[in-house]
């Protein structure tokens, strides 16, 4: 992981954490195992993971003041949270200025805007439509233009930015393409940067 990210000197591991205050949700052990030790300060924020630093809704983080972190990581998060656009927002205020939130969601593959499910679906129509039980809504191509609406500038980066080499050798592109129609065969990495 850390050889792909050295190959975009742009989000190098040391520019997006290296003496930086880190703020990961739903946080994944080995993405921690590798930004932990970089981190001036590093924090984990579920909302149902006791287990985590802070119990953190996303949508409302009045625990933490405007521009508190350098750099957040929320994979596969925002696909939760009761109403992205308001976690959107609070990730913006809650960095500081010039700081970069690291996200990834699922996205249909050929979907062109974000698939929103009514509040009152159940548990089977949420795993039929977008996935997974507990899934709000499914992203489409416009996952970028939404944080852009709220006032990052984004760089999205998927396997064509990456050398052959990497590629392969870390399967950045899947070997067999899914048909299902909920596949997300072509995952991307928003980074998600707070402009002033």
């Amino acid at each position: 992981m850390v050889a792909c990210f050295q190959s975009l000197p742009d989000w190098s591991f040391q520019k997006l954490f290296a003496g930086k205050r880190v703020l990961h949700f739903a946080p994944e052990s080995a993405i921690r195992a590798l930004v932990q030790p970089l981190a001036a300060g590093y924090v984990t924020a579920d909302f149902l993971n006791p287990a985590s630093d802070l119990r953190l809704n996303m949508c409302q983080m009045d625990c933490l003041a405007d521009g508190s972190k350098d750099t957040i990581i929320a994979c596969d998060v925002l696909e939760h949270v009761p109403d992205d656009l308001q976690a959107m927002r609070e990730l913006r205020r809650v960095l500081s200025a010039g700081g970069t939130a690291v996200l990834t969601v699922p996205q249909g593959n050929g979907l062109k805007v974000k698939v929103e499910l009514p509040p009152d679906a159940s548990p089977a129509d949420r795993l039929r439509l977008a996935g997974q039980e507990d899934h709000q809504r499914i992203y489409g191509e416009d996952f970028a233009e939404l944080l852009q609406q709220t006032g990052f500038h984004v760089t999205p980066v998927d396997e064509s930015c990456f050398p052959a080499k990497l590629v392969k050798r870390y399967c950045l592109r899947p070997p067999m393409l899914s048909t299902h129609p909920l596949a997300t065969n072509h995952r991307k990495i928003y980074f998600a940067r707070k402009v002033v």
